[in-house]
């Protein structure tokens, strides 16, 4: 299945879906060691109002990268609750890190309270009968 937004540095790739949910989660062989195995990974947001998950039909994503660079620059809206997400997700060229920055817009007249969820369903050098991490 096709990506619509990989981000990586030669040992980690992370490929997102159209609907900016992390799907795929390289490391440390690209193309070999998926350590998702294709679980969808989650990113939802709460406020006073409700929770939704980033890939709810009322968000609209603009999936983009910043110029000359694989660091992303997502824009995500929800126009019904006045909020706007922008996203910079990136790999660092050395170290084997995955970083993520979220910066929030409240389109409201009123202050409130916006709470961040990052869900990760990992499959670590899993298989049919459970997973293991190992240092």
């Amino acid at each position: 299945m096709a990506r619509d937004l990989p981000i990586g540095n030669g040992n980690v790739l992370i490929n997102f879906d159209a609907a900016y949910n992390i799907r795929d989660m390289y490391y440390p062989l690209v193309g070999q060691e998926n350590q998702s195995s294709d679980h969808l990974s989650h990113f939802g947001v709460w406020c006073e109002e409700e929770f939704f998950w980033i890939d709810h039909p009322e968000v609209s994503q603009n999936l983009n990268y910043l110029e000359d660079s694989l660091v992303t620059n997502t824009i995500c809206s929800h126009d019904r609750l006045g909020l706007s997400l922008n996203f910079r997700d990136g790999v660092d060229v050395q170290q084997n890190v995955f970083l993520r920055k979220v910066s929030v817009e409240n389109r409201f007249d009123t202050e409130r309270q916006i709470k961040l969820y990052f869900h990760l369903d990992l499959q670590i050098y899993g298989n049919g009968i459970g997973d293991t991490i190992f240092f």
